[in-house]
């Protein structure tokens, strides 16, 4: 399966016991492999509250949301 960018960052986030967190809004990438490292999430476009989604945290992407494991890490933006 292949996604841009721009459906990725409309797609649901929420974990796998169901709490929503958002819809991704940015991507930090491996140059060296071109990979994706981690998932920027945030709950709202206005919200200070970011969660990080590594890579290997994620679970399963579909059209319509990804599920990521309950212990994705939240931090404060500035």
């Amino acid at each position: 399966m292949r996604i841009s960018l721009k459906q990725l960052t409309s797609l649901a986030v929420e974990t796998q016991g169901g709490v929503a967190l958002g819809r991704v809004f940015d991507l930090v990438l491996e140059l060296d492999g071109q990979l994706v490292v981690q998932y920027l999430v945030r709950p709202s476009r206005f919200s200070s509250t970011v969660y990080t989604v590594s890579r290997d945290h994620v679970i399963n992407v579909t059209e319509p949301k990804m599920i990521v494991e309950d212990s994705v890490s939240r931090i404060e933006a500035d």
